[in-house]
């Protein structure tokens, strides 16, 4: 016997959640069976509960950090923006610089990255550190790639 479960979730993040199962090959309907599986089994939620990083209580939230670089690289010729630094990881504070690497449509073109970070430092009001991929070694590429995360893709 089955029975129907309803929850409000903000719109936004039903919108990702989905794409990110749809991708997987899962349903909704699958996920919060295999949610409400996994309750019962450890008798308790699957995941520890714990305050959000300082970055979201203290700085910017993701979701305002994520749409600014969105409006921002669309008005622009970026293909990917990937965050990193203290607000990837989650310990940014009052004093602490969003850091992007940037990837340019087109490398040749007369992309300005500095514009592209003054535009976002307007549009947030904490400093921002961007720089094009292109400009960056791989021993940099290399000690990022484990907190960076891609907040835009063209």
């Amino acid at each position: 016997m089955y029975t129907t479960v309803s929850a409000r979730l903000d719109a936004r993040l039903k919108e990702e959640a989905e794409s990110v199962l749809s991708s997987l090959g899962i349903s909704h309907s699958a996920a919060i069976a295999a949610l409400y599986s996994q309750i019962v089994l450890q008798q308790g939620l699957p995941f520890d509960l714990k305050l959000p990083p300082k970055s979201t209580r203290f700085g910017l939230s993701y979701w305002e950090l994520r749409d600014a670089v969105r409006t921002a690289a669309a008005r622009c010729e970026v293909a990917k923006v990937w965050l990193h630094g203290s607000y990837a990881s989650g310990t940014a504070d009052g004093s602490s610089a969003v850091e992007l690497r940037v990837d340019a449509i087109d490398e040749g073109s007369a992309f300005d990255v500095n514009r592209f970070a003054r535009d976002l430092e307007d549009a947030l009001g904490v400093p921002v550190h961007a720089a094009l991929t292109s400009n960056l070694s791989r021993k940099y590429l290399g000690s990022i790639k484990e907190t960076e995360e891609l907040l835009y893709a063209r």
